[in-house]
């Protein structure tokens, strides 16, 4: 299963609250969506109401993949 987290969290960067109403050329299927806001919220980067954190702000600013950018921040966060 493809975990769409990447459009996912440039969608609510950019204030989309809710992506499953989002008119995908090809739109993912609602298990996908759901496993990637999962592992968003896992991550830190949404709270359970699909929100993004102050985390998760950070983490759509970079051009990564959101495991990627939280992983990056966290080593950052590590070395104070």
């Amino acid at each position: 299963m493809n975990i769409p987290m990447i459009p996912l969290i440039y969608l609510k960067g950019m204030g989309v609250h809710d992506p499953r109403n989002f008119e995908f050329p090809t739109p993912p299927d609602n298990a996908s969506l759901v496993a990637a806001f999962k592992m968003l919220h896992q991550l830190g980067a949404v709270d359970a109401s699909m929100d993004l954190t102050p985390h998760g702000k950070d983490v759509a600013r970079l051009p990564l993949d959101p495991t990627y950018a939280h992983l990056l921040l966290q080593s950052a966060r590590a070395d104070d």
